[in-house]
């Protein structure tokens, strides 16, 4: 069967434009019964990877986490919304993003750090790795990944398939940077830790995407499009099509297809919803590439970065006391 992949309008972050759209989605498919039964602990995984507000889109929008969370405590699922940030702690991150912690609060749902890391085994067609991932990615009875739609310098476009490295705890993604620098090896793993985290359920924020010098700088692009799917890969497939990116050249996906992943043709893909040839554009700004490989400097430099956000974060929160 092909995999299904909902497209959906939505005009901005208004909540009643993303519960809509929203809805939309998820009705396309199936409903939310198709993914989640009440009483199941579910962990939303967006892209909180940098302290970036929306002006700079390289976050998933905290407004559409807040709605996905907000409807599925509706169906009467426990919600907890995790992530490991490359830069700046997570409650900063999501705060910026747009993620309200009061909301958060009066919904009953938990904003989860990432900091108990469990060694697993994770499959890659150059055979099983050793990766530390998550407790809460790992025990959490369903994952709804809400990735954001960005150009990346090292992987030309990112969505679905990548945001599952973010259950990686903290630093230990750039140790993998180094560790299995070159971009096979590195986008083999990526698609294992995928398959070894297995999201039921994708939703793409594309309403304002990230172009240019992505993943943490650029600018922002109004696509005003949400996409869902319960195979990351189609996503991904689907996300080249709508900004005109050469799939051969999607490193990301060429690893989806040397694991047999997910459906990476379109062939294969049977879209519901919105029109993609009506919200196709040509003109999409994608990055001057640089290497994938981070040297031992580097990880040490983005090491020390980190430690100086954080302190700086502490410092304004003292002051604030």
């Amino acid at each position: 069967m092909p995999a299904k992949v909902a497209l959906v309008k939505c005009p901005d972050y208004h909540q009643d434009n993303l519960h809509q759209a929203t809805s939309k989605l998820l009705d396309l498919l199936g409903g939310w019964d198709q993914f989640v039964q009440p009483g199941q602990r579910v962990l939303i995984k967006p892209n909180f990877i940098a302290p970036r507000t929306p002006e700079v889109p390289a976050q998933t929008d905290g407004r559409l986490v807040t709605e996905i969370a907000r409807q599925l405590k509706q169906i009467g699922a426990q919600v907890l919304i995790g992530d490991s940030t490359a830069w700046g702690s997570l409650g900063k991150n999501a705060a910026l993003a747009g993620l309200d912690q009061l909301t958060l609060d009066a919904l009953g749902v938990r904003l989860v750090k990432f900091n108990r890391p469990r060694r697993v085994t994770i499959q890659t067609p150059r055979g099983p790795r050793k990766v530390s991932i998550d407790r809460t990615a790992l025990e959490a009875d369903k994952i709804i990944s809400v990735p954001k739609l960005k150009a990346h310098q090292q992987l030309l476009l990112t969505g679905a398939l990548k945001n599952p490295f973010g259950t990686i705890v903290g630093k230990r993604k750039a140790y993998w940077h180094f560790r299995y620098g070159q971009p096979e090896t590195f986008t083999d793993m990526i698609v294992g830790i995928y398959r070894k985290v297995r999201p039921v359920l994708n939703i793409l924020d594309a309403v304002v995407a990230l172009e240019g010098q992505g993943p943490i700088r650029g600018r922002p692009r109004k696509l005003a499009l949400l996409l869902a799917s319960t195979d990351a890969a189609a996503v991904d497939r689907v996300a080249c099509e709508l900004v005109d990116a050469p799939p051969g050249q999607v490193p990301m996906l060429a690893a989806a297809e040397r694991a047999a992943v997910g459906a990476t043709q379109m062939a294969d893909i049977e879209l519901l919803g919105q029109d993609l040839q009506e919200m196709r554009i040509n003109d999409f700004l994608f990055p001057e590439p640089t290497p994938l490989r981070f040297s031992l400097l580097h990880v040490c430099r983005s090491v020390v970065r980190q430690a100086r956000i954080l302190l700086g974060e502490h410092r304004e929160n003292r002051r604030r006391e």
